[in-house]
């Protein structure tokens, strides 16, 4: 992918949100079954390792404070290696709507591929949005701490500072949405020329996806009423129809 000036993402011809799921309908027609399976196995790996960490350290009220700590710090890692395998599942989707060979393996792309890098952009991005917040919860945790009737203002102060904090999350998070898209094109490119790029594309584009993504909501509430098992169909829909979104930014439909 060539680097996107202002001007010329100005000029690329934004389809709607129903355009963009018309077109992920037409690239899964045959394709559905490859991008279940690999939601299927990148969950079953999820559930594998999430019951390990139960079994090996036992997390309850009687655990020590070294056992929980460690339980912390193992989740924490076990998420992170959940992040890669939801990057290859990006692939998946992302090289099906270009019209590549769907292949299940591909679901592991992240770790051969620099996958310090995806660990990187997950933790800044969250750093970035957490820091967000953080002000509120300071102040919220203050006024807990010295009673919430002899500082009912700063209460007030605290719960304005934490919604504030909320929404610019959300736009962080938006801003940074493309960042996974980019460096599966570009892995060979720094994290903060990912993040600097993905910002750049998603000038004026963040209420669009913000809007895609309330669209499908939905479908999710459709799909509990199946026990979730709609899921195995939304997911690969919802995902097929990001790449499409992402590949509109770029130009390439």
């Amino acid at each position: 992918m060539a680097k996107l000036s202002q001007e010329s993402l100005v000029l690329i011809m934004k389809k709607s949100s129903a355009e963009l799921k018309a077109l992920a309908k037409q690239r899964l027609a045959g394709h559905y079954g490859i991008l279940i399976g690999g939601f299927l196995l990148g969950s079953g790996v999820g559930i594998l390792l999430s019951l390990l960490l139960e079994a090996v350290f036992h997390p309850n009220t009687n655990a020590s404070s070294l056992s929980i700590a460690l339980y912390c710090v193992c989740t924490f890692i076990v998420t992170l290696l959940e992040e890669v395998l939801t990057v290859g599942y990006t692939k998946m989707a992302l090289d099906i709507s270009r019209g590549l060979e769907a292949r299940l393996d591909t679901l592991f792309y992240g770790f051969s591929h620099q996958p310090d890098r995806v660990i990187l952009l997950s933790i800044l991005v969250s750093l970035i949005a957490f820091a967000c917040v953080l002000p509120g919860i300071l102040i919220t945790i203050v006024c807990s701490v010295i009673g919430v009737s002899a500082a009912l203002p700063l209460m007030l102060a605290g719960i304005l500072a934490l919604l504030a904090g909320i929404v610019f999350s959300v736009i962080i998070n938006y801003a940074y949405g493309l960042v996974f898209y980019l460096y599966l094109d570009h892995p060979e490119k720094g994290v903060l020329q990912l993040m600097r790029e993905s910002r750049q594309i998603m000038k004026g584009n963040k209420g669009r996806l913000f809007y895609l993504d309330i669209s499908f909501i939905g479908l999710f509430l459709l799909s509990s009423l199946t026990c979730f098992i709609g899921l195995l169909w939304v997911l690969p829909y919802v995902e097929m129809t990001k790449a499409h979104f992402y590949r509109n930014l770029l130009g390439e439909v």
